[in-house]
C-alpha cells in the first residue's frame, strides 16, 4: 500500500540526509493514511540504523584503543 511505500521512503530520505524529500514523503504517507505516530515510527528507525553504522564503524577505532566494541542496540 501507497502508505508503507511512502513511510519506507521517509526512513530512506532521512538516512540519505535529504530532509525535503523525507517531507515530501512524510505528506504523502499522511494522506495515504499514516498516522503522525507511524511517521515517527519512521524517523525512529532511521535513526537507530545511523547510531548502529556509527556504533559498527567506531568498533576498529575503539579496538585500536583498548577499548571494548560497543554493541548496537536491539531494535524495539
Amino acid at each position: 500500500p501507497a502508505k508503507y511505500r511512502s513511510l519506507i521512503a521517509v526512513a530512506a530520505a532521512l538516512g540519505r540526509g535529504q530532509a525535503n524529500c523525507a517531507r515530501s514523503q512524510a505528506y504523502m504517507a499522511r494522506q495515504a493514511g499514516a498516522t503522525a505516530e507511524e511517521v515517527l515510527d519512521a524517523v525512529r528507525i532511521a535513526r537507530h540504523l545511523a547510531a548502529a553504522g556509527i556504533l559498527d564503524a567506531a568498533s576498529p577505532l575503539l579496538a585500536d584503543l583498548g577499548g571494548k566494541p560497543i554493541p548496537s542496540e536491539p531494535a524495539r
